[in-house]
């Protein structure tokens, strides 16, 4: 289990980013289910002790800083604010893990999947994040399919007990993966989840959390967040028509295909830390045994061969 001593003081982090003195409130309390917010960082909200502009701090847990990639997380964090599909950056620290970001605060809410289904803002999620893909390239690169490898060998190193399909479920992940190699990279968000959106009042989006930004084919991106917003793909091709200005099934199959791999992915990371945690509050192992089940209902599904073989 992690350590918990090893945590980075909030205090060390507010003086580093000039700041000392400042009062901070916690920020939204950590949950992995029903749906998964605030389980990677530490966060709080606080008021610039001069200024009294109000700011947001996140500080990611010990715990998970070897799931990632730090400099690409706040180099995608960075770009999306200067693109102004992201709150804007205040100030990092990739050695602290922490990030300073200036708070949404009147009028802006987590997004829930209900509001997140509707057209209007599914829609403008996915203009979004078209804007993050015309981007210029990003220095990281997020390989899915190499996370996937990484976690499975420490889900060994741990003797995870895993369901007797597991060997079929990673071989049908590297048949993806071979049908999928030649795809184009764009700058990615990586991330799926509702609840790591902000909605205005007026109707507003801005992207959260790019603690899995890098390059990547754009189309995961727009995969995992339609995978999240609806359960039957007619409704899904409306969405993805939209995002890509056309009809193209090829291309929905692909992302299709990828959101199958966001969920092993995701299934692997919640499982390894459901048994290296220290907050056993945190229900990683339902949200790992979740998305697993997902996964298994798309390659169980009969069209999987036709999407996996129109590529």
């Amino acid at each position: 289990m992690a350590d918990h001593a090893s945590e980075v003081d909030p205090n060390l982090v507010l003086e580093a980013a000039g700041l000392a003195g400042a009062v901070v409130q916690p920020g939204p309390e950590s949950v992995a289910s029903p749906t998964c917010r605030a389980v990677d960082s530490l966060t709080y909200h606080l008021e610039h002790p001069s200024t009294h502009q109000p700011l947001f701090l996140k500080i990611m847990h010990a715990e998970m800083r070897s799931f990632y990639d730090l400099d690409a997380a706040i180099a995608g964090a960075r770009l999306a604010s200067e693109l102004g599909i992201g709150p804007r950056v205040v100030w990092a620290d990739a050695a602290l893990g922490a990030v300073l970001f200036e708070r949404l605060e009147a009028g802006w809410h987590t997004a829930t999947l209900d509001r997140l289904q509707t057209p209007e803002i599914l829609n403008q999620t996915l203009a979004r994040l078209a804007c993050l893909h015309a981007a210029p390239p990003m220095a990281a690169r997020f390989d899915p399919f190499a996370r996937i490898d990484e976690l499975s060998e420490r889900a060994g190193a741990l003797n995870l007990p895993m369901p007797d399909d597991f060997w079929w479920i990673l071989r049908m992940v590297e048949a993806i993966e071979q049908a999928t190699s030649a795809s184009p990279l764009a700058p990615c968000r990586n991330e799926g989840n509702a609840s790591n959106l902000m909605i205005s009042d007026g109707g507003d989006v801005m992207l959260l959390d790019f603690d899995r930004a890098g390059m990547n084919d754009p189309l995961y991106d727009v995969g995992v967040v339609l995978n999240e917003a609806h359960y039957f793909e007619s409704e899904m091709r409306m969405a993805f028509g939209i995002y890509l200005g056309r009809e193209d099934s090829k291309a929905f199959n692909r992302a299709r295909l990828y959101a199958i791999v966001d969920d092993v992915m995701c299934a692997l990371w919640g499982l390894v830390a459901a048994r290296t945690t220290a907050r056993e509050q945190i229900e990683f192992m339902k949200y790992g045994e979740w998305r697993l089940m997902r996964a298994r209902l798309a390659l169980n599904h009969p069209q999987f061969e036709e999407k996996l073989r129109g590529l």
